[in-house]
C-alpha cells in the first residue's frame, strides 16, 4: 500500500533521508562521497536551496535543507498516465489503430508525434514500453 503524500512545510525546511535499496552500500569509498557532495553543490547552485547540514554514512544520507527561490522540492505536477489512458492517447494523437503502428511511420512524422506525446505528459519510458520504440529514438525526437 502506498504511503500518503507528505505535506508541504510552512517553513520550507525539510529533513531528507536517502538510502540504498535494501540498505545497500551507496558510498563504497571516499571518492563516492566526494562525488555525491560535488553533485549536491552543483544542484544547490542550480536550484538555489539552502543546505544547513548533511551526514553521509555508508548506506544512507541525511540532509537538512530549505527551499529558497525555486520550489526545488515541489512534486512533479505532470499528470501520471495509466497505461490504458496512455494507449488511448497515443492512438488518438497519432491517428492509428494499434500503438505498434507508430514504428512504421516515416521518421519525420514519427518524431513529431513522439514530441507531442512527451508534451502531453507521457514519459519516454512509458512511450517506449507501449510502442516498442527505443528510448534513444524517442529522446532524439524530443530534443530535435
Amino acid at each position: 500500500m502506498p504511503r500518503t503524500a507528505r505535506r508541504k512545510s510552512e517553513t520550507g525546511i525539510y529533513h531528507l533521508i536517502l538510502r540504498g535499496i535494501n540498505r545497500q552500500t551507496i558510498f563504497a569509498n571516499e571518492e563516492d562521497a566526494i562525488k555525491f557532495i560535488q553533485t549536491l553543490e552543483k544542484y544547490q547552485k542550480k536550484s538555489e536551496f539552502k543546505l544547513y547540514a548533511y551526514c553521509l554514512m555508508s548506506n544512507h544520507v541525511h540532509l537538512l535543507m530549505k527551499e529558497e527561490k525555486e520550489a526545488c522540492l515541489e512534486l512533479d505536477e505532470k499528470k501520471k498516465w495509466k497505461d490504458q489512458e496512455a494507449i488511448e492517447l497515443i492512438k488518438y494523437v497519432c491517428q492509428i489503430n494499434h500503438c505498434n503502428e507508430l514504428q512504421n511511420l516515416d521518421r519525420e512524422k514519427q518524431g513529431a508525434y513522439l514530441k507531442q506525446l512527451c508534451t502531453e505528459g507521457l514519459s519516454v519510458r512509458q512511450i517506449s514500453r507501449i510502442t516498442g520504440i527505443g528510448r534513444w529514438v524517442i529522446q532524439k525526437a524530443v530534443k530535435s
